[in-house]
């Protein structure tokens, strides 16, 4: 989709990682670089098994509740996160390094976000390691790694659905902010401290800035 839209003023492109992501970015690494489009007639079939069940009827959701409670395979439990997969990370740097566009002129600000606020997962902390290889090119090992995971609890989703609440929404939205703001101001001082006659001047903040890269 980042092909369709003009991108001559594009700074950021930031990413929303969910484990359910993996098993297409598994396929896309598996599969010479690229995903397969579906067909018309399977796109149909799908959107037709959509439509038949999200169609409403009276008692539809008392039914769909009976046969859950009757399923011999029901089990009611707290949310789990998924389990973090070996190869997790290699195939979603892997998208980033192969996919269209060209990325290596954005700054990727990646983060994740869980269904049910199952978001107790390594997978952070894993991919902050493994870009540190200087195999990778620079747009790889200089993306931002945003752990909300300890921020993003049970109170910021939904009671009786998987997905965010307000106050999620909110959170990653300040986070994101702050990180943008501190990235421009360091920018802006860094040009600054350039400037013809003033030689280079780095502030503390700066240094812990950058070496945290």
């Amino acid at each position: 989709m980042l092909d369709r839209v003009a991108r001559g003023r594009l700074k950021y492109l930031i990413i929303q990682y969910s484990a359910n992501d993996y098993d297409e970015k598994r396929y896309f690494a598996g599969n010479s670089n690229q995903m397969n489009i579906s067909s018309a007639e399977k796109y149909e079939e799908v959107r037709r098994f959509h439509k038949d069940n999200t169609r409403y009827y009276p008692g539809k959701h008392i039914l769909s509740l009976i046969k859950i409670i009757r399923s011999p395979d029901i089990s009611i439990s707290g949310p789990l996160a998924s389990p973090y997969e070996p190869y997790e990370i290699d195939a979603f740097l892997r998208v980033l390094q192969h996919s269209y566009p060209d990325l290596r002129h954005f700054k990727i600000i990646v983060f994740e976000a869980n269904p049910y606020a199952a978001n107790d997962r390594p997978f952070l902390e894993n991919l902050q390691k493994q870009i540190k290889n200087p195999s990778y090119s620079d747009h790889i090992r200089n993306m931002i790694v945003l752990d909300l995971g300890k921020e993003l609890n049970a109170g910021k989703y939904l009671t009786l659905d998987d997905h965010m609440n307000a106050d999620g929404h909110r959170l990653i939205a300040e986070r994101i902010t702050a990180v943008i703001q501190t990235l421009e101001k360091s920018v802006d001082e860094t040009t600054s401290a350039l400037t013809p006659g003033k030689g280079i001047m780095m502030t503390s903040r700066d240094q812990a800035f950058l070496s945290s890269r």
